[in-house]
């Protein structure tokens, strides 16, 4: 019999070999566990090769890919963490372009170059008009930010 280790003479097999990630199923048979499974039982894998995690009794890649909880692929995302969403090309975005970093769906960090606009929701161009002449941000937009902000916690406390 195929990748059995021990087995009777009725072809039930009793062990599968230990070399491969196989499991006897109810018919006697070896039953492959699934791609980078290095251990299973008749409920599922329960140990990965390295790179993968155990995710519901299956293999998946682990994700080294900003805001993606589980991996399909190294480059590609199959699910996204909560508040962001998955794109086509499989990675995840918060939906405000140009932010790094977002958590329900309100941009914590932008993109270097650019400044959270607190008014309407977005990641903003830092213009020169923006900056002194030493690269420094102006203090027009540190009012900008500070309006927006006071704006914000207003409508939070009414």
């Amino acid at each position: 019999m195929e990748n059995c280790a021990l087995c009777s003479k009725e072809n039930f097999c009793y062990q599968c070999n230990t070399d491969q990630a196989f499991v006897v199923d109810s018919s006697g048979k070896c039953a492959y566990c699934g791609d980078h499974c290095t251990a299973c039982t008749s409920s599922g894998c329960i140990g990965c090769s390295a790179g993968y995690t155990l995710t519901s009794g299956e293999c998946t890649a682990l994700c080294s890919l900003i805001g993606c909880s589980t991996c399909a692929s190294a480059t590609a995302c199959a699910q996204c963490n909560t508040g962001l969403t998955l794109l086509s090309d499989g990675t995840c975005s918060c939906g405000i372009a140009h932010c790094e970093t977002c958590f329900n769906s309100v941009c914590k960090e932008c993109d270097e170059g650019y400044f959270y606009n607190m008014l309407n929701s977005t990641c903003d161009l830092i213009t020169s008009s923006l900056m002194n002449a030493s690269g420094k941000t102006h203090v027009r937009l540190q009012t900008l930010v500070l309006a927006a902000t006071i704006i914000a916690l207003t409508a939070v406390l009414l």
